[in-house]
């Protein structure tokens, strides 16, 4: 699904229905013929990242985990503590300590939510030579091989622990 779907910073005044898509896409996703029963985990990246952030954390009968790569969390106006309050899953978090994209991404803002208060596992990894869109090949601009190696490794490491391969 698109970012814009959970969450769009470029329409003020639109209301998105977030909770209902994302859980219109879980539904679907469950008969997938690779679905595995249980609950699923969320991976998305700046727009999507802030979506699955908000609105997916909150959903901890359906959402195991949040992996979000460079949320463009700063664009939606939250205190970072009461962000980091609802949160009801374990997030992992990637963050460029270069990322100035439309002002969205900073890492000083990633640093706040981390150093919330929370009740749930909760990790930031930041890369100091890294922009927005990091792990996007098409970008060369921005493409950073060894960070987008690393942030993939820790992201299967993640979700490994949460849903060991094989386990039921």
């Amino acid at each position: 699904m698109d970012g814009k779907d959970l969450f769009d910073p470029g329409s003020i005044g639109r209301i998105v229905p977030a909770t209902e898509n994302l859980q219109t896409v879980i539904a679907e996703s469950k008969f997938s013929p690779q679905a595995i029963p249980g609950k699923v985990s969320l991976v998305g990246f700046s727009v999507g990242g802030a979506g699955v952030l908000s609105y997916g954390t909150m959903l901890k009968d359906q959402v195991s985990a949040v992996v979000a790569y460079y949320p463009a969390i700063t664009t939606m106006g939250r205190n970072m503590e009461t962000l980091a309050a609802g949160l009801q899953t374990p997030v992992l978090l990637f963050a460029g300590e270069k990322d100035l994209y439309y002002n969205c991404c900073l890492i000083h803002t990633m640093r706040e939510l981390a150093k919330a208060p929370k009740t749930v596992p909760f990790e930031l990894v930041g890369y100091p030579k890294a922009h927005h869109g990091f792990n996007i090949q098409s970008l060369p601009f921005a493409y950073r091989p060894e960070d987008a190696a690393d942030s993939w490794a820790r992201t299967v490491a993640f979700l490994n622990r949460l849903h060991p391969p094989g386990a039921k």
